[in-house]
């Protein structure tokens, strides 16, 4: 199945959300933008083994869970193939099963996130809102050509000085980005109270 934008926007008194696994085998589920757009007392979602990955690039870690702030688990069938969720972050997996891109922290998450080496891509959105998370940490890649990225945030259209991005929101006030990091996304430490960054040397501007 595939839901259309804002499908639960503004349910303030949901809580939990599970979907059921689908009994045809050549469906898969979509999450779109706005899905759970101000559903604040969400806690919990619980999705299926069959996810589609291209549209879940487009969708989390950008507007589908926009005002969920209460939001502290994500659970994902142990099976699925596709994505895995880890000390509260979803994570995009590769064929070989490596997490390559970090899709979501949840709102709620305390402390600190270790980000592993594996990981390519922090997706727009990735941090957004997360109050909670005091320190983000990029552990070094095994690969000595590997390059990581942090992706462009996606504006509100209803006011183009309001963007959804990477580390939007978050209180932290400071981040040592790993030397492979070679782009930062438009916006991407829009509305933080960063007070220090070390940019790598090899970061382009395109």
């Amino acid at each position: 199945p595939v839901y259309v934008s804002a499908t639960f926007y503004g349910c303030a008194s949901l809580e939990t959300v599970e979907f059921k696994e689908a009994s045809d085998t050549a469906s898969s589920l979509s999450l779109n933008s706005d899905m759970f757009y101000g559903c604040a007392s969400l806690k919990k979602v619980i999705l299926p083994k069959r996810l589609t990955s291209s549209v879940l690039i487009e969708a989390i870690g950008t507007t589908t869970f926009v005002g969920c702030g209460a939001l502290s688990e994500i659970v994902v069938a142990a099976d699925c193939e596709t994505f895995v969720v880890e000390d509260g972050v979803l994570y995009e997996l590769n064929e070989a099963g490596e997490k390559t891109v970090l899709k979501l922290c949840v709102p709620a998450r305390e402390g600190k996130v270790v980000v592993p080496g594996t990981v390519k891509s922090i997706a727009g959105g990735a941090f957004m809102n997360c109050k909670l998370v005091t320190e983000v940490e990029f552990l070094p890649s095994e690969d000595e050509k590997a390059t990581l990225v942090i992706e462009n945030g996606s504006a509100d259209m209803s006011d183009n000085k309001f963007y959804y991005s990477a580390f939007y929101g978050t209180e932290i006030t400071g981040i040592v980005l790993p030397s492979r990091l070679s782009r930062i996304g438009d916006y991407a430490f829009y509305q933080t109270k960063i007070t220090s960054l070390e940019v790598p040397a090899n970061v382009r501007d395109d």
